[in-house]
């Protein structure tokens, strides 16, 4: 009998949907910052969204990496002794 894990069935790590989310918040708020900056007709709220977008992005990445390097830590205390 194989006792190996499936690789396709791997839990997905606590950390990693919060990047994803952190990634496609900052694109989206660069995106916007650019539009900001290209066009004139736009509201200047506007770049303050995207700003917002692209530091909180950013701060959700960093988190999702404490997270993984915490994870990697952890798991290799649990080794035996």
């Amino acid at each position: 009998m194989n006792t190996r894990p499936n690789p396709t069935n791997q839990e997905t790590p606590p950390g990693a949907i919060v990047g994803v989310v952190g990634t496609v918040a900052a694109a989206i708020g660069v995106l916007i910052i650019l539009l900001q900056l290209t066009a004139t007709s736009l509201p200047g709220r506007l770049f303050l969204v995207g700003v917002v977008l692209v530091v909180g992005g950013l701060l959700l990445r960093v988190e999702s990496a404490i997270r993984a390097t915490s994870r990697q830590r952890n798991a290799a205390d649990d080794g035996a002794a």
